[in-house]
């Protein structure tokens, strides 16, 4: 599809019904980069409908554009996901994609001292360097499910000692793991609260860092306010009261590394009163009693010391999971960050499961609104988007590491990711890193990994760009976003994707396609027969711009579906899974404090850290904005003797970072909480030198069954330092005075 068809389509689907934020449909589109002879751009403006990437969750949008530049930004109201909503990182794409700092043109390291060049020598560099790798290279991404990602396992794969890892969400790997022991298809947990009376919230900040935050709210809202004459209760357990927790009926303060031992005490009672009023029928007597006996050690009687949860207050939260099925529980990074992480999970999954099964025997289970489930679809989407599971873990990310320390890659290729700052330090990503000869970074902006590279090539943000994402959903439901440029590049840049096929092309390297657009062409004719409400009549690029309209496809809805089933060939071998270990941690008797780094919804893992709107965005429990803090509980503040904005020093056995401390009531005695994504050297004027980087105090301590990072496995000691700062916070005169409003 040519640059002009496209742009005439643009106006079609939004004059057909693309609705904006204000549910009114657009006029007549013609977009203002269409030559003049092909009409004039009216002053309203004209909507776009693509995908938002400024994380991973797959979130429909819809970008107004006026004269030619993106204006603002809404959820798309017909997006599965979205549902019409837009988070604080969507909001500011629009400032991203103009930031003063972006990357202009592709560039050449020269011991140390970076130079421009043209794109013919910089792809010809690229070729020769492919050349020479002969299957010794490496590829790390985001961890993001995209057509690039898809496009460079097509082309390297495994090949000849070619690697390829993600650098992903903390915790994701524990997820799909945890959650796929029970059903078919690999699962990552994206919990559907909208139709559940009753939901516990297991570390899980669904507002903040979840694996669907805008989703995740939308359906918290549904539970609360969507139904007539019901509202949902939430409870909420972790060591940190966040704004997720806040917004709950109750909040929970278990100790780090318990909540699924206190998952399988609520099982307990879960079972033995199934049992005891027989019910769940389609569930075997001799599999529930295996059940029980394998949670007899895990009554509420015998773990409420270690989870600190009293025994009748357990059997409190047990009975929604029978009497008001199907209640829900919700795994987040308080569960998925310890070393039990996926056993957790499976415990959580579990009790999710059964309570589903009573719903099912009361009829109480048919949903308002299911999409459909494809697995075959879904599972043929996968084979070409993105990554498979096996490729995406933290495990994986060590084994390029340490092949990087042995001299085992020629070639590195990185892609929209900075795991030199956002990785422990303890992996020492950026000296190993120094051992692959020729490294190559696309990215939008400069930052730490990228100064490490050889060779900068400026990669179209996301308004700018072609791609297609197959986000995490609910299992085998496929969904297939759609992103389209809104507007035209205004920079010297490139498309990642079209880079790599030219080069790989021309080092001799079989691909599967010329470009990004016509490889995601190529699956979209490949899986026609699979995507309904695509009229056959059309031809591929006729069915592209059917779905671009609404900014994707995914299958219709079940009015009043049955949700997923179990197998139910493992339902009596599940007792083997009905077991936690301890927690294990990191740091002897010396680290009195368990280390709890948290992602705030504005500057996720410090990619937001170069735009004013996330550092004047206050933080929604603290208040805090423009600045780095590090929380502790008042009674331990009293203990060190420390006061609000005095300085303190975090230490683990791996490093130390400083910082003003806060002393905040919502959280556990025993607890540090640091807000990861600050502490840049790197990142721009904005980023740079504003608090320390959490990541300095992490170990590699990991999850043996699924290879996740152990990420609030550190134990860690507080000591008072010098000095002492006055807290910034939300209408604080000083943080006003640097927002951006009195800059212009």
């Amino acid at each position: 599809m040519d640059r002009r068809s496209f742009l005439k389509f643009g106006a079609l689907a939004a004059s057909s019904g693309v609705m904006g934020a204000c549910g009114q449909a657009t006029q007549k589109v013609i977009p203002f980069v269409i030559p003049p002879e092909d009409g004039a751009n009216p002053v309203d403006g004209y909507h776009y409908a693509t995908t938002c990437r400024e994380c991973e969750a797959g979130c429909g949008v819809v970008v107004r554009t006026v004269n030619g530049r993106a204006k603002k930004i809404e959820g798309n109201s017909v997006h599965p996901i979205s549902n019409g909503r837009a988070c604080v990182k969507a909001q500011a794409a629009v400032q991203r994609v103009y930031h003063s700092e972006r990357l202009t043109d592709p560039m050449v390291n020269k011991n140390g001292k970076f130079e421009k060049i043209s794109w013919n020598d910089a792809i010809g560099m690229l070729v020769e360097k492919l050349k020479i790798a002969n299957g010794k290279t490496f590829f790390l991404n985001n961890g993001a499910n995209d057509a690039l990602a898809g496009v460079v396992d097509s082309i390297f794969g495994e090949k000849g000692g070619n690697f390829i890892a993600s650098n992903h969400d903390f915790g994701h790997e524990s997820l799909i793991a945890g959650g796929s022991s029970l059903f078919d298809f690999p699962k990552i947990q994206l919990a559907d609260m909208s139709n559940a009376d009753f939901t516990i919230l297991l570390g899980a900040d669904m507002n903040e860092s979840g694996v669907s935050p805008v989703y995740q709210a939308y359906t918290f809202g549904q539970s609360r306010r969507g139904r007539p004459s019901k509202r949902g209760r939430f409870v909420y357990c972790g060591s940190r009261l966040s704004p997720t927790a806040a917004s709950a009926d109750k909040w929970l303060p278990v100790p780090p590394g318990q909540l699924g031992l206190l998952a399988l005490s609520i099982a307990q009672v879960v079972v033995d009163t199934v049992i005891q009023r027989e019910l769940a029928p389609s569930v075997g007597r001799d599999t529930l009693m295996g059940w029980r006996q394998a949670l007899n050690s895990f009554t509420p009687e015998k773990t409420y010391k270690k989870i600190e949860v009293k025994a009748d207050y357990i059997r409190r939260m047990a009975a929604p999971f029978v009497d008001e099925a199907p209640a829900l529980m919700v795994a987040g990074d308080g569960v998925v960050g310890f070393t039990n992480g996926t056993s957790s999970t499976e415990a959580i999954e579990f009790v999710n499961m059964l309570s589903a099964e009573i719903g099912r025997e009361k009829t109480k289970l048919s949903q308002a609104k299911t999409l459909q489930s494809n697995p075959t679809l879904k599972a043929a989407l996968q084979a070409n988007f993105g990554l498979a599971p096996e490729k995406q873990s933290f495990r994986r990310l060590k084994i390029l590491t340490d092949g990087m320390v042995g001299n085992e890659y020629k070639v590195g290729i990185i892609s929209h990711t900075n795991p030199v700052f956002d990785t422990p330090k303890s992996l020492k990503f950026k000296e190993a890193l120094a051992n692959v000869p020729f490294k190559v970074s696309f990215s939008c902006f400069m930052d730490e990994t990228t100064v490490e590279c050889n060779l900068v090539l400026p990669d179209n943000h996301w308004l700018e760009s072609w791609s297609a994402q197959l986000p995490n959903f609910r299992p085998g439901v496929p969904i297939l976003n759609l992103v389209q440029p809104t507007v035209v590049p205004f920079l010297n840049t490139k498309q990642a994707g079209d880079v790599l096929l030219e080069a790989a092309a021309k080092a001799g390297i079989a691909v599967p396609a010329k470009n990004l657009e016509s490889f995601i062409g190529t699956v979209i004719e490949k899986n026609r027969a699979y995507l309904k409400d695509v009229p056959t009549a059309l031809d591929t690029k006729e069915s592209w711009n059917h779905m671009l309209q609404s900014g994707g496809w995914w299958p219709n809805y079940n009015i009043g579906g049955q949700a997923e089933t179990p197998k139910p060939a493992s339902l009596s071998a599940v007792s083997k899974n009905l077991i936690i270990e301890d927690p294990s941690f990191d740091g002897d008797d010396s680290y009195q404090f368990y280390l709890h780094p948290y992602k705030t919804a504005h500057m996720g893992r410090g990619n937001g850290a170069n735009q004013a709107w996330m550092h004047e965005a206050p933080d929604p429990v603290t208040t805090l904005m423009w600045q780095f803090w590090i929380e502790v509980n008042p009674v331990m503040a009293s203990t060190i003797g420390v006061v609000e904005g005095d300085i303190v020093k975090v230490a683990s056995p791996y490093g130390s970072i400083t910082g003003p401390v806060f002393p905040f009531a919502g959280l556990r005695p025993d607890v540090i909480a640091v807000p990861v994504g600050y502490g840049h050297t790197k990142y721009g004027e904005l980023a740079n030198n504003v608090g320390s980087n959490a990541m300095n105090l992490l170990g590699i301590t990991i999850d043996k069954t699924s290879g996740a990072l152990a990420f609030r496995s550190q134990k860690v000691s507080i000591t008072k330092d010098k000095g002492s700062v006055m807290m910034m916070r939300n209408a604080h005169p000083r943080g006003e005075y640097k927002g951006e409003i009195f800059q212009l």
